[in-house]
């Protein structure tokens, strides 16, 4: 039997390779607003709160709503670039077979998330799929989180989260879920600074600690 019954799940760097389609999309923004761009060694610390944030993080006086929106016209002609690590699908079948049921918890805005998932024909293995359009608080705040298991009818003790970024990681803590952190995405072992509960290299390896 499984040690868990409700999988939460990050999407960009944790089940799809997004690296390219956010880090082009933040060049393609700064550029167009004639603002210099950072090495993406230094985008990759803050990677994980809303656009928004992000680009105020690093250009706090500049119209951060336009370039957040010159941001999503690249992404919305780009969504080629957004793929499914390898292990993707095998591990999602596999924890759907063994009957966990499976929530996307993304800051993403909405459109942008259902349409890379269906493209990569993914929307069919989530229960619940919460983006950044769906709730007032991101990650990481809980909200998205502790939504998720109330919409499904689970507590904490039910729930595992999985993520790349300290937004994550932090989120999981104040809805009091233990969290797996993955090196392999958009913040690399930087996900490791608040010591999540495990650590993996490849998608595949939650199924150990999920299933036992």
């Amino acid at each position: 039997m499984a040690k868990f019954k409700l999988l939460l799940t990050d999407l960009d760097g944790t089940l799809l390779d997004t690296s390219e389609y956010i880090y082009a999309a933040m060049e393609y923004a700064l550029a167009k607003n004639n603002f210099p761009i950072p090495p993406r060694s230094e985008i990759e610390k803050r990677m994980g709160p809303p656009l928004e944030e992000l680009y105020t993080a690093f250009y706090p006086d500049a119209d951060v709503v336009k370039l957040s929106a010159d941001h999503r016209e690249f992404q919305n002609n780009n969504l080629q670039l957004a793929k499914p690590f390898s292990n993707t699908v095998t591990t999602l079948d596999k924890l759907r077979a063994a009957g966990l049921k499976i929530a996307a918890v993304s800051t993403r805005n909405g459109d942008t998330v259902y349409r890379t998932l269906q493209i990569n024909d993914l929307e069919k293995y989530f229960d619940l799929i919460i983006t950044g359009s769906d709730v007032e608080k991101h990650k990481p705040d809980p909200e998205a989180l502790n939504f998720a298991m109330s919409r499904l009818l689970f507590q904490p003790a039910d729930a595992i989260m999985v993520g790349d970024t300290d937004s994550d990681v932090l989120a999981a803590r104040a809805a009091k879920v233990p969290v797996i952190g993955c090196t392999y995405g958009l913040q690399g072992d930087l996900v490791l600074r608040n010591q999540p509960d495990y650590a993996i290299k490849d998608i595949a390896e939650i199924l150990p600690i999920i299933l036992g």
